[in-house]
C-alpha cells in the first residue's frame, strides 16, 4: 500500500498540486 502513497505524492508534486491541502482531505476521506 505504501507504493500507492509514494506514487500519489510523486504525481501531485510533479503536477504542482498542494499535497498537504488536497492530499490529506483525500486520504481522510478513504
Amino acid at each position: 500500500m505504501k507504493y500507492i502513497i509514494y506514487i500519489y505524492i510523486l504525481v501531485f508534486s510533479y503536477s504542482g498540486y498542494d499535497f498537504f491541502d488536497w492530499g490529506f482531505s483525500y486520504f481522510f476521506d478513504l
